[in-house]
């Protein structure tokens, strides 16, 4: 093992590479690795990767999971890890303490699964200068061991000015995250126990309260946006505090702000729908401008200061996503896109006609994942049937292989039947290996036959008083889904999308120019680097990298 450098502020493990990584924490080629918390950008090295879930979510900024074939997965809380004493000969754990409910209970997790780890968590200086809205607890170092108080404030004392910092100057960004990255965390290598204590009898920031949860999320998008950093990293948290609140005045104007920071003018003019406020309309006369091709710059509107709001929990409904297939290989990415959902409460059932414990190898997600193995022969309509019996949620939708879901795909859907009273939703974009197409999904349309079903998510209700599938492959579902759309009210949703391999020759792909006016650049790009990022150029990536020791 290389001691770590000293960067003349102590000992400093710069993590800019698995390589190096691998060599400074002594980890070697023989090694059993565990990471926890490392769901959104693992750790190359790890065999084993646990998470509380691996859907997109907000503890990470709205990133979704990723997944490796030669990785085990497995959902769980850092405080109750479901490994053996000393089972990993590491473990590793970064930016992930800070966030759970009991860190104690979590260090002595740590230290009981693994004979050695490492952890990295902010110390105080660097909550204060940065800071994230789902961060629990302010951290200090005593001796070999951490220090957890309780968050004292929900909104960020400093306003997370340091972000805007880092986003104009990549210099100084080099520096703090990777040669000076001891001075804003800290950093424990560990054999044995990993002391740690929570200072008693002090209250504060409580996460699990949505309406805290909601304005520390709202005020982060609003500091960081004022700070100048780029639009898309507090993108997802605008979008949480309106999950949380999504009545709320203040709420909708800045989510508007940043739908036209994006350059989606359309999506802020549906946000704004509604509020005749002065600093909505403006937003709104923007947003159509932009429309009509007059040239404006977004960058130009002020972000307006937020006012006190107290939002009310939001009920959002259990999604249960059915996937099934006849390939292997494709049934795993199937399942793998429906796994990494962002939508809260995601319930995953997987029914095949074949041996289900090879394609979903490595993938331990306790309840959230349903296993219905059938007889070799069964037809995909009767999977779906048995599979279907075993749905807990409000909303079902289902997964064909090799269709993929965007990572907001179940989360958009079930939030337009919530808002519009149908009981059907559709996609009416769909992604294609050749280009973009749009589905219309009315009773009369001629191609209505082609519409995968994947695109769809309906009400249990809906489900049910359409029957079950035929007893077939794909013309029993294309039946099932041509009765289901002319005998329900169905709701397009724009860019909740999908992307399938191709399509019956009956739909055609949109022009260039259509296809960038359907799917704006900067939405497909975002789309494609949640759902597909995961299966083409990180496992490329990783690939690269298995030559390093394992």
């Amino acid at each position: 093992m290389n001691a770590a450098a000293d960067n003349g502020f102590g000992s400093n493990w710069a993590l800019r590479s698995t390589e190096q990584a691998c060599l400074e924490l002594g980890i070697e080629a023989g090694h059993r690795v565990l990471e926890v918390g490392g769901a959104g950008n693992p750790f190359a090295r790890a065999n084993v990767v646990c998470d509380l879930t691996f859907g997109a979510c907000a503890q990470r900024n709205g990133a979704p999971g990723v997944f490796r074939s030669d990785v085990t997965y497995v959902e769980a809380p850092a405080e109750c890890l479901p490994f053996a004493d000393h089972e990993f000969d590491f473990v590793y754990c970064t930016q992930v303490l800070e966030h759970v409910v009991d860190p104690v209970a979590a260090c002595r997790e740590l230290s009981r699964v693994a004979k050695r780890g490492f952890v990295e968590v902010p110390s105080r200086a660097g909550e204060l200068i940065n800071g994230n809205p789902t961060h629990r607890w302010i951290v200090d170092r005593e001796g070999a061991g951490l220090v957890f108080t309780p968050r004292p404030f929900v909104e960020h004392p400093l306003r997370n000015f340091f972000y805007g910092v880092l986003f104009k100057d990549a210099a100084l960004r080099e520096l703090v995250e990777h040669e000076f990255r001891n001075l804003l965390n800290h950093q424990i290598l560990f054999i044995g126990a990993l002391p740690a204590r929570v200072v008693a009898g002090q209250q504060g920031f409580n996460y699990d309260d949505p309406a805290q949860a909601a304005r520390a999320h709202l005020s982060f998008a609003a500091n960081t946006l004022r700070s100048g950093a780029d639009p898309q990293y507090a993108y997802p948290d605008a979008l949480e505090a309106a999950r949380l609140m999504p009545q709320d005045p203040a709420v909708l104007r800045l989510l508007a702000l940043y739908q036209l920071r994006l350059l989606r003018p359309a999506e802020a003019r549906a946000t704004l729908q509604g509020l005749g406020d002065p600093s909505a309309q403006v937003i709104d006369r923007f947003a159509q401008a932009l429309l009509e091709g007059r040239a404006q710059d977004p960058s130009t509107l002020p972000v307006p200061e937020i006012d006190a709001v107290l939002p009310a929990p939001v009920h959002r409904p259990r999604v249960t996503l059915v996937v099934t297939g006849d390939d292997a290989a494709a049934l795993r990415q199937s399942v793998e896109s429906a796994l990494t959902q962002d939508h809260p409460d995601t319930e995953v059932v997987v029914a095949a006609a074949m041996p289900l414990a090879a394609v979903l190898r490595g993938l331990q997600m306790g309840a959230r994942l349903k296993q219905v193995e059938l007889p070799a022969g069964t037809s995909l309509g009767q999977c779906i049937n048995q599979a279907a019996q075993q749905a807990t949620g409000n909303h079902v939708g289902f997964v064909v292989a090799p269709a993929l879901l965007m990572a907001h795909h179940a989360e958009r859907l079930s939030g337009a039947l919530l808002l519009s009273g149908a009981q059907v939703a559709a996609s009416d974009v769909i992604v294609l290996d050749r280009g973009v197409v749009h589905i219309d999904a009315r009773a009369g349309n001629p191609e209505l036959a082609d519409l995968p079903l994947s695109a769809l998510l309906m009400t249990v209700a809906a489900a049910l008083r359409n029957g079950p599938m035929g007893d077939g492959g794909a013309e029993a579902l294309n039946e099932w889904v041509v009765r289901l759309v002319t005998q329900e009210h169905v709701q397009p949703v724009r860019d909740a999308s999908i992307k399938v391999p191709h399509l019956n020759a009956a739909v055609h792909p949109l022009g260039a120019a259509e296809a960038a006016l359907a799917l704006k650049p900067l939405e497909l790009l975002r789309d494609l680097m949640a759902a597909h990022v995961r299966e083409q150029g990180l496992r490329a990536r990783l690939r690269q990298q298995e030559g390093e020791p394992q």
